[in-house]
């Protein structure tokens, strides 16, 4: 039988903009505040001194939220050579010092960390460990080794980077600045004569595409390693999560522009402790930004079913009634079902992963090679639609589990 409760608020889902110096639990009180409603989820959070695209979904889709944390990412990161924080970000606390790596050294270092890598996470973090977080119990003095887990780093993009002559940031205290023997034996190569002969990295702007559970941070930390220096994020902005871009999200306006120079001459870099980067809107503003949340809120199409690899079934107009009274389901109520592909075309549905959803193909009567293809399946999920002159209206979702369907959500009487 269907749920009846009722859930608050609108039914969605929503691309939206985090801005740096809020964490994605204030977002999403502007989000719930905007669309009036108490049921909001977020798919992957973001630490409050990153940007960038959070999906949030809201009313009865919150219980999709693991379909999308699922899809892979992509983030524009700002690494700064020279230096390592705690947190590996620029709010923590310096731990390390070392020299800048040479440009070939960078580059060279990156072909480590393309492919199925293991990762150590952050100690700060939300990871959870006997039941806490591994951040809550390092800033209570204890000690905190987290197991290194397999990511995957699908491709690299070096966008910018920005180079000394010196492979230091002050050399006040280096001992030869006038030269030494070509053989360099006198400083080792670190000699200003020597360094100008070499390019050394202090930032470098880089795209990553990675799979979920992937920290940035440990990737800026390990790649400061491998490449002979030490580094941490002064910015981090997430582009892409699956096929949903930042660009279509609600506050994008809002973002700076990811500029290197600016963010390597700011005598305050993007970090947890500067709030005052988050400014306040003024109440003309607030309407604007409430108005431009509700108008960015996308219905469930049966085109963003698939994206989130829902398989879309249409119920026949007889077939209504009988659907909202919660009464048993079978095949002839809805109309013929598609063949479901792992790639539905132009929009916002091309080039993603169809989840389990590419598996199966059924037909109207639910008989034949192909509806025992999904009778094999352990559970596939499914999004009701009814057509309407307005377009096409989703009603609900149900699954499809050992050769019955069932209920999970209906999500209420069509509208008027």
């Amino acid at each position: 039988m269907p749920k009846k409760k009722n859930d608050s608020g609108v039914t969605g889902i929503l691309l939206y903009a985090k801005e740096s110096g809020r964490t994605s639990f204030q977002s999403l009180f502007d989000i719930k505040k905007a669309l009036g409603t108490t049921k909001v989820g977020h798919t992957g959070t973001l630490d409050s001194f990153a940007d960038g695209l959070l999906v949030v979904l809201s009313g009865k889709l919150t219980s999709l939220v693991n379909r999308v944390t699922d899809f892979d990412k992509t983030y524009e990161a700002v690494i700064k050579f020279g230096s390592e924080t705690d947190t590996l970000e620029s709010g923590g606390k310096i731990i390390k010092k070392t020299k800048l790596p040479k440009d070939s050294d960078f580059f060279m270092s990156l072909s480590q960390f393309e492919g199925k890598i293991l990762q150590k996470p952050p100690v700060y973090s939300a990871l959870h460990v006997d039941g806490m977080r591994a951040s809550d119990l390092i800033r209570q003095g204890e000690d905190v080794d987290l197991p290194e887990r397999e990511v995957t780093i699908h491709s690299i993009e070096v966008k910018e980077i920005l180079t000394s002559p010196l492979p230091f940031v002050n050399l006040e205290t280096d001992k030869n600045k006038s030269g030494c023997s070509s053989d360099k034996s006198s400083c080792g190569g670190t000699c200003e004569t020597c360094a100008l002969s070499n390019k050394y990295v202090s930032y470098a702007l880089i795209r990553f595409h990675v799979s979920k559970g992937t920290y940035i941070r440990s990737l800026a930390r390990d790649i400061g390693k491998v490449c002979g220096s030490s580094a941490h994020l002064v910015a981090l902005r997430r582009t892409l999560v699956g096929p949903f871009n930042l660009k279509d999200a609600a506050n994008y306006q809002s973002l700076p522009q990811l500029d290197i120079r600016k963010i390597a001459q700011s005598s305050v870099d993007y970090t947890d402790d500067v709030e005052h980067q988050f400014v306040q809107k003024d109440e003309e503003s607030l309407k604007k930004y409430h108005k431009e949340i509700q108008e960015k809120l996308m219905p469930l199409t049966p085109e963003l079913a698939q994206t989130l690899g829902l398989v879309p079934l249409y119920l026949k107009s007889e077939s209504i009634e009988h659907f909202f009274n919660g009464k048993p389901l079978y095949a002839k109520l809805f109309e013929s079902i598609p063949k479901i592909v792992n790639e539905i075309g132009d929009g916002i549905g091309a080039d993603v992963q169809s989840a389990n959803a590419s598996k199966y193909v059924t037909d109207t009567d639910g008989k034949g090679e192909s509806a025992e293809r999904m009778n094999q399946c352990e559970r596939v999920q499914i999004a009701v639609f009814v057509r309407k002159e307005t377009g096409d209206e989703c009603v609900g979702l149900i699954s499809y589990m050992k050769r019955k369907f069932h209920y999970e959500k209906v999500f209420g009487r069509l509208d008027a």
